[in-house]
């Protein structure tokens, strides 16, 4: 996935480069990889009559690495009015070996099972307003509202069968798929022609929002999502080089009487991208 988006972000920057013209100022193409520095959560998986064991990312799946690869476009009407939509695909790194028996979406995995965080998948999918009520030279400053998507799907992928009968090993978020509505900040700030530095911050909070799926009964959707970091634009030609700090947490939790599964992340993330104009 990361390769494509890659491989076509360098193919229209080089279509912008050999234009020789100044970069557009509606359409922006952007691309970035995030690198979490720090990190931490959880999943708990419970089936029927399993409640699921609170394993930590950490302290029991042993999960290393985070990264965040994403592809945004964007159209600015004018200088109070932009819309744009962003996808991210998120990937980790992890593995470890159960030292007890663990009880994970009803399935048991016996004490010595190695298993691997690595195959587990969490993308998201967002279009988003931003209007500018501060709209000078050199100072933007706007509110951002949007509709947001997170398709996550927990694999624990063991090196050998597991002990009970039920031999599923992954429990994903997909027939539960719900469109949430996020509000936001967000300011750009030109200090000199050549730099800018901007602040962002996003967020979502709903609390038990029944969905369109039963399984055991209605599923519930809860979720809270946090986004805040700052970034340091640097212009060169027709090209924008960044640099992005930033937080991120979420938590999800859907459940219904059969179910109930949680994922909780959150972490410091450093990241690079790279924006041209079309």
């Amino acid at each position: 996935m990361f390769r494509v988006i890659l491989a076509g972000c360098l193919f229209l920057l080089a279509a912008q480069l050999s234009a020789g013209g100044p970069a557009g100022d509606h359409l922006t193409l952007e691309a970035g990889a995030d690198y979490a520095a720090d990190f931490d959560g959880y999943i708990q998986i419970r089936e029927w009559g399993h409640p699921g064991e609170r394993l930590g990312l950490h302290d029991d799946l042993d999960v290393v690495q985070w990264f965040n690869f994403r592809f945004r476009v964007g159209w600015r009407f004018d200088r109070r009015h932009l819309l744009w939509a962003q996808f991210q695909w998120h990937e980790f790194r992890g593995n470890t070996i159960f030292d007890h028996d663990v009880w994970n979406d009803g399935t048991l995995y016996a004490a010595g099972t190695r298993i691997s965080f690595d195959d587990t998948m969490w993308w998201r999918a967002g279009v988003y307003y931003e209007y500018n009520f501060a709209a000078e030279d050199t100072l933007q400053v706007g509110l951002v509202a949007g509709i947001q998507l997170d398709g996550i799907d927990i694999r624990l992928k063991p090196d050998k069968n597991p002990a009970g009968t039920k031999q599923e090993i992954h429990e994903n978020f997909y027939a539960q798929l719900m469109p949430m509505p996020i509000l936001g900040l967000q300011m750009a700030w030109q200090p000199l022609t050549w730099l800018n530095m901007d602040l962002f911050g996003r967020g979502i909070w709903v609390q038990g929002v029944p969905t369109w799926y039963f399984e055991g009964g209605r599923i519930t959707h809860t979720q809270t999502t946090v986004d805040v970091g700052a970034s340091f634009v640097v212009h060169v030609a027709q090209v924008d080089f960044g640099a992005l700090l930033g937080f991120h947490a979420m938590m999800l939790d859907q459940q219904s009487q059969e179910d109930h599964n949680v994922f909780t992340i959150h972490g410091v993330d450093l990241g690079l991208f790279i924006r041209v104009g079309l």
